[in-house]
C-alpha cells in the first residue's frame, strides 16, 4: 500500500472526467511512488513508470472514492549485470489491478494491489 494525493479527483464524478483525471494523475508516476513491485508477474523489478491506465470501476461511499484501475508498466529480470555479460536487459510488459481509496473532499488516500 502506498499513500497518494490526487487533488485532480476532487469534485470529479462524471465517469469520463474521472477516467481522464485518474489517467492524467497516474501516467508517468515512477515505479518507486506506487506499489507496482507487488503486482509483478514476469520480472523481478518494476522499472520506469506507469505507461497506461484503465479505469475498471468507480463508486462513492461514505465520502470516499473507491476506484479500481488497471496499470500497464514494465519490469526486468535483475541479474548480475557484469561488464562482460553479453545478455541485454530486456524490458517485460506488466499489468496489474489496483484499488484506490480516496477522500472525496481532499483527494488524499492510498493505492494497493487488488487481492
Amino acid at each position: 500500500m502506498a499513500e497518494l494525493t490526487l487533488p485532480e479527483l476532487v469534485g470529479t464524478r462524471d465517469r469520463d472526467a474521472l477516467a481522464a483525471a485518474v489517467r492524467e494523475a497516474l501516467i508517468g508516476r515512477d515505479a518507486d511512488a506506487l506499489p507496482l513491485q507487488q503486482a509483478l508477474t514476469h520480472g523481478s523489478v518494476a522499472v520506469g513508470g506507469v505507461r497506461e491506465v484503465l479505469l475498471i470501476s468507480s463508486r462513492e461511499a461514505g465520502g470516499r472514492l473507491l476506484i479500481r484501475v488497471g496499470l500497464f508498466f514494465t519490469s526486468l529480470i535483475a541479474g548480475c549485470n557484469c561488464a562482460d555479460d553479453p545478455t541485454p536487459a530486456d524490458l517485460l510488459e506488466e499489468y496489474g489491478e489496483f484499488d484506490l481509496e480516496m477522500d472525496a473532499r481532499t483527494g488524499k488516500g492510498d493505492i494497493r494491489p487488488t487481492a
